[in-house]
C-alpha cells in the first residue's frame, strides 16, 4: 500500500466569474448569436456541414465565410436553416452584449464538451502562493538570505523560484532541475465535469485605482466564464514520502490566508470598491491581474512598486505606468468583470479542503 501519499478532497466555490482558456478566440462567423434572446450558441462543425448539404448552401457558406457581410446567425436566419434543432444548450450573454460584441475567449472544455477545471492550473496558482510565502519568509527572517530582488532577466526570476523551491535534492548535481522542486510532492487532479449551464459570457472591465479619479472602463474583451455559485470537485494528493527530512510548507489555506492578508495590504486597498477577501480565497484562470501571477508580493513594498511599475511601463507605455509610484500601487487597475448587473473581480474562488 502507498501509505506515504495522503489524499484530500478539495472543493471550489466559484465567488465571481473565473475564466481558463482553451486557447481558443472564435469570431462571428462560428458562433450563432441570437440578439432578441441574448443566447449565444457554439455549434458543432459537423452539424453545420451536414444542415447545410441538406438545404443545398455548401457554396453560399463557403462565400460567407471568405467574406461576405454578417454573421452567422443572420447568416442561417436568411437562408431559414432551423439551427435550433441540433445546437447544444445556449450560452446567455445577458447585460455584457452590444455592438461591439464580436470574438469570445472559451473556456477549456473535456472531450465530450463539459467545461472542467485542470490540476495544472490550480497547482500553478498554488506555486505561486508558496513562492510569496517563501520569499516573506527569507525576508522576514535574519538567519535565512533574502533572495535577490528581480530585475529584467526572465532567467533571474527563474534562478529566484529554484533558490526558494528547489529543496528536494533528487538531483543534487542540478538543483535548478525541476525534479527537485518541492511542488512534486503535490498532485492536483483534473476537476469533475461542470455542468454546461455554469457558463455565461462576461466581460473585461477594468478598474483604476481611487487616485486616478476615473470609472471602470468595459471592454471590448469577451470570456466564456464559469459563474459565481459553482461548486468545482477535484483531488489533490501529497507524496509525503518526497517531503520526509525536508521543511515542508505550511498547511494550504494557512498559505491562503497568508496570500490573501498581504494582497489586501499591498494592493487591494487601494481600490475604493473592494474589501479584504475571506482567509480561503484563492485567485484562478486568466484575466485576475498581475499580482495574482507573480512572486512580486513577497518583495518589501518598495522594491515590488518600483519593480513593478518599471517592468510595466516599458512593457505597456502608453499605459503611463511611471505614474504608479506616485499612486503608490503597481499595476494601477483592478480587473473586474460583470455579472448580471454585478462588478466582480476576476476568478475569486473559495476553497474547502478535507482529507480523504
Amino acid at each position: 500500500m502507498n501509505n506515504h501519499l495522503k489524499q484530500y478532497r478539495m472543493t471550489l466555490k466559484t465567488m465571481s466569474p473565473i475564466h481558463i482558456g482553451s486557447g481558443e478566440t472564435i469570431g462571428k462567423r462560428e458562433y450563432i448569436y441570437d440578439k432578441r434572446e441574448q443566447n449565444v450558441y457554439f455549434p458543432d462543425l459537423h452539424k453545420i456541414i451536414n444542415a447545410l448539404k441538406k438545404h443545398s448552401l455548401l457554396g453560399e457558406y463557403e462565400k460567407f465565410l471568405l467574406g461576405k457581410p454578417g454573421d452567422l446567425f443572420r447568416f442561417l436566419t436568411d437562408n431559414r436553416v432551423n439551427w435550433k434543432t441540433w445546437c447544444d444548450k445556449p450560452i446567455s450573454v445577458r447585460g455584457v452584449a452590444d455592438e461591439q460584441f464580436n470574438q469570445i475567449s472559451t473556456f477549456v472544455k473535456d472531450p465530450y464538451g463539459y467545461p472542467y477545471v485542470p490540476g495544472s492550473s490550480l497547482k500553478g496558482a498554488f506555486r505561486t502562493i508558496a513562492l510569496c510565502h517563501e520569499a516573506r519568509r527569507r525576508r522576514l527572517d535574519p538567519r535565512l538570505p533574502e533572495p535577490r530582488t528581480m530585475r529584467k532577466n526572465p532567467r533571474e526570476a527563474k534562478d529566484i523560484e529554484a533558490s526558494l523551491l528547489n529543496i528536494l535534492e533528487r538531483n543534487e548535481k542540478k538543483k535548478s532541475n525541476a525534479v527537485n522542486d518541492i511542488m512534486a510532492a503535490y498532485r492536483f487532479s483534473d476537476s469533475k465535469p461542470i455542468s454546461r449551464d455554469a457558463l455565461a459570457i462576461c466581460r473585461k472591465i477594468d478598474c483604476p485605482t481611487a487616485g486616478k479619479n476615473r470609472d471602470p472602463k468595459s471592454l471590448p474583451t469577451f470570456r466564456e466564464c464559469i459563474i459565481p455559485g459553482t461548486l468545482i470537485t477535484l483531488t489533490l494528493t501529497i507524496d509525503t514520502a518526497l517531503l520526509r527530512g525536508k521543511r515542508q510548507l505550511p498547511d494550504f489555506l494557512e498559505l491562503l490566508a497568508d496570500f490573501n492578508a498581504a494582497y489586501y495590504e499591498g494592493f487591494q486597498k487601494f481600490f475604493p470598491q473592494t474589501e479584504p477577501n475571506s482567509s480561503n480565497t484563492i485567485y484562478l484562470g486568466g484575466g485576475t491581474g498581475f499580482l495574482t501571477k507573480t512572486m512580486l508580493l513577497g518583495l518589501p513594498s518598495g522594491k515590488r512598486l518600483n519593480f513593478t511599475a518599471g517592468y510595466l511601463d516599458k512593457t505597456f507605455r502608453k499605459h503611463k505606468h511611471h505614474e504608479d509610484i506616485r499612486l503608490g500601487v503597481s499595476p494601477h487597475t483592478l480587473k473586474l468583470t460583470e455579472y448580471y448587473g454585478n462588478l466582480y473581480e476576476m476568478g475569486m474562488c473559495e476553497v474547502d479542503i478535507k482529507e480523504v
